[in-house]
């Protein structure tokens, strides 16, 4: 049995992003391939947890077993960590080049 994350294909980014512009907020996209079946996964930062609880109530389809449940919601929280991560970096960054730009005025 073969499992892969891939990127999303082009029709689910053009959705993507008219649900962020509706919305204002990001959208994050994971796809998870099982066999021959394709799950896509929308969901925002604000509402992750949101999305865990619906991973957790895949276990009632009897195509996925305990292995996918854990190895989406592993997916889903490390995406979440990554971009946190991210943005605490960005705000670093941002913070040392604006000290620098005060040197020179």
């Amino acid at each position: 049995m073969t499992y892969e994350l891939t990127d999303a294909d082009p029709l689910v980014l053009g959705r993507v992003k008219e649900l962020s512009e509706q919305t204002g907020s990001d959208i994050n996209v994971m796809q998870f391939v099982k066999g021959n079946e394709k799950y896509v996964f929308l969901y925002s930062d604000e509402n992750e947890g949101e999305c865990l609880r619906t991973v957790e109530t895949l276990l009632q389809n009897s195509e996925f077993d305990y292995w996918d449940v854990a190895y989406l919601s592993l997916e889903i929280r490390l995406k979440g960590e990554r971009k946190k991560k991210a943005r605490e970096k960005a705000l670093e960054e941002g913070k040392r080049f604006k000290n620098r730009l005060e040197g020179f005025f």
